[in-house]
């Protein structure tokens, strides 16, 4: 198999990898895109992930210029920062049948509206989607339990919220800051609130 380490600074555009490469005569499989593999490459801004990915390491894509990303069925793996300062990324589709979100996935992701999350996920990581100021909702999937500290934190233009019924904890700050706030609805399943969880929300 192989693994896409780093890509050339000359790579622009909306780029297409490849499901095999061939070195030495010897055919490999792509698999894993590897840690900080797109780190800071402005000029990419779409990558198509070929089926035969299963994995994406920490901060992939970080710093990039995605505008648009598609995280496939096939990966079962995916770590910590993977999109985080994707200032230009407007749309996600994470259809990764991933059971937690990590921690500062989308993190200062200024432009992201758009957001489709898999109904797999029990878990929204720390800071995962904190500041985001263009998320103006999110749909959470129902199996969610947990939402960590800070995940919502300074997404200013989220307006209204409604957490899974089945909410058990919701961390420190999760929607500290977010101004635009008006509703919030909480199930009444939730066991605890972390500490200045909805800290600065002047609209509620």
């Amino acid at each position: 198999t192989a693994r896409l380490v780093k890509v050339s600074a000359a790579v622009e555009g909306a780029v297409a990898l490849p499901s095999t490469v061939e070195h030495d005569g010897a055919t490999y499989t792509l698999t894993e895109i590897g840690r900080e593999a797109f780190l800071g490459k402005k000029k990419v801004t779409g990558v198509v992930i070929p089926s035969t990915v299963t994995s994406i390491g920490v901060g992939a894509f970080k710093e990039s210029g995605l505008t648009s990303i598609t995280v496939p069925l096939t990966v079962t793996s995916m770590e910590a920062s993977a999109f985080q300062g994707c200032a230009s990324l407007e749309s996600a589709v994470i259809q990764a049948p991933l059971s937690a979100l990590p921690s500062r996935t989308f993190y200062k992701c200024d432009a992201l509206k758009n957001v489709v999350l898999p109904a797999s996920l029990t878990e929204l990581g720390n800071s995962c989607f904190e500041g985001c100021a263009s998320l103006g909702d999110i749909a959470i999937p129902a199996g969610v339990v947990s939402v960590k500290g800070s995940a919502f934190e300074g997404c200013t233009s989220l307006v209204e919220v409604k957490l899974p019924e089945g909410l058990q904890s919701l961390g420190g700050s999760a929607f500290s800051g977010c101004t635009g706030l008006t509703s919030v609805t909480i199930g009444s399943n939730v066991i605890s609130i972390g500490y200045e969880a909805f800290s600065g929300c002047t609209g509620l």
